[in-house]
């Protein structure tokens, strides 16, 4: 079955708006709890690497910020 497009767009509309709220949060400390690894940062790590594995994987591009902390996380330096 096709995804609805419409749902698709409108999921990806809602997660910038999410990660804008990231990148700028993460643009001021390492972690969104802080300068430390927490909960909070656990709990949205699963997404974001879901989202890195997708065929929309480019809507993360733009937010750099977010994209190295995933990265750093999966190559395990914190």
């Amino acid at each position: 079955m096709a995804p609805n497009r419409k749902v698709v767009d409108e999921s990806q509309e809602k997660l910038k708006k999410v990660l804008d709220v990231y990148e700028a949060h993460l643009s001021r400390s390492k972690y969104l709890a802080g300068d430390f690894f927490s909960f909070a940062d656990f709990n949205h790590f699963p997404f974001t690497i879901h989202v890195m594995t997708t065929p929309h994987a480019s809507l993360l591009d733009s937010y750099r910020t977010s994209r190295r902390g995933g990265r750093e996380l999966c190559q395990g330096r914190r």
